[in-house]
């Protein structure tokens, strides 16, 4: 789809299975390595309406189908309800912005979905609100992601069904408000929740304690399930009282927040870290994420994302001083940003 600006035609796209949408062409390009998503970004802009801008699959599907095969590259969603799947199929989004909605970002009523090198701000109730439909259980994967300044949460994940399986890595959650920056509620049967390399801070209004960061909420009674693995992550207020490896609650140093706005989580704070971040070089390479979309159009989908969020090399070690002795491999970062090497030590302005 090239550059510009979209609206629906009756208020919604409907969008069916086996189906891939590509934004971010100017318009001469022969192939998807040569699109620029920043230089000619193509909007899909709701414009206020009440209605979802674009849903994958027809009411229908809740119960007598599903809608597979669905994948959404390069697009910019804004001042909409929400981008629904409504089916028991399979979605994937990446490179997309989902920015200034009236409501939930994406709300998926079931089935499978990946998310991947994705922002979510601004949005008027959640970024992601997933919820099963009682057809089949969800899987919910969100890789290098930005969830800020959403109203009611980061993503919340409810248990209306069991075997709710879910996975973050390499995400950034901060200033979220409302539940928090990550909620799952989860009830008596098998439930899993992943968290590694990810950043969870100032949400809930800015609450500073753990469980508005990392909200788990038990919704069977005494017999909720829950297998929780968290590893490498930056949580505010962390106390330990979750387990796991490699996890710690120091400032992630942010560069920019507030940006120039003076609120917290809008499009002009600058999350990448500060080079004497505690978050640099504190990840888990082992739990990158598989390049599923080929972020860097080389053909290998099985290789560990290759770069981050803004599109730098994914894997850097910060180098003090030139002409030290070799180093370990490089650690990735904790977050959905790499710092880059540097030549000198830099200054903690603390």
């Amino acid at each position: 789809v090239k550059q510009g600006a979209y609206t629906p035609p009756d208020d919604i796209f409907f969008v069916d299975s086996h189906i891939a949408l590509y934004g971010g062409f100017e318009g001469s390009e022969s192939s998807l390595a040569e699109r620029d998503l920043v230089a000619h970004p193509t909007v899909l802009d709701g414009l206020g309406s009440s209605s979802s801008l674009m849903r994958v699959g027809s009411a229908s599907d809740l119960v007598e189908g599903a809608v597979s095969g669905v994948r959404v590259d390069g697009f910019v969603f804004r001042g909409s309800r929400f981008f629904a799947l409504n089916s028991n199929g399979e979605l994937e989004v990446t490179r997309c912005r989902f920015e200034d909605n009236e409501r939930t970002a994406i709300l998926s009523a079931g089935g499978g979905l990946r998310v991947s090198q994705s922002s979510f701000v601004s949005n008027g109730a959640h970024g992601i609100l997933a919820q099963a439909n009682g057809v089949r259980p969800p899987g919910i994967d969100i890789a290098q992601c930005v969830f800020a300044g959403n109203a009611d949460s980061g993503a919340f994940f409810g248990a209306r069904v069991a075997n709710l399986e879910i996975d973050v890595r390499n995400s950034t959650f901060v200033a979220n408000g409302g539940l928090g920056g990550l909620v799952l509620e989860y009830d008596e049967d098998p439930n899993t929740l992943a968290v590694t390399n990810t950043i969870l801070w100032g949400n809930e209004g800015g609450a500073t304690v753990q469980s508005s960061q990392l909200a788990l909420v038990p919704v069977g009674g005494a017999g909720s399930t829950l297998e929780l693995t968290l590893e490498h992550d930056c949580v505010e207020g962390w106390d330990g009282s979750l387990g796991g490896a490699g996890n710690f609650g120091g400032d992630p140093r942010f560069l920019v927040v507030p940006g120039a706005d003076g609120i917290a989580g809008t499009a002009d704070d600058d999350l990448r870290l500060a080079p004497f971040s505690p978050c640099v070089d504190a990840g888990k390479n082992s739990a990158i994420a598989l390049d599923g979309a080929d972020l860097d159009d080389d053909g290998d989908r099985l290789e560990p994302l290759p770069v981050d969020l803004a599109g730098f090399a994914r894997v850097q070690d910060v180098v003090w001083l030139p002409g030290q002795p070799a180093e370990a491999p490089p650690v990735v970062d904790v977050g959905a940003f790499e710092t880059p090497r540097l030549r000198q030590r830099p200054v903690d302005p603390r």
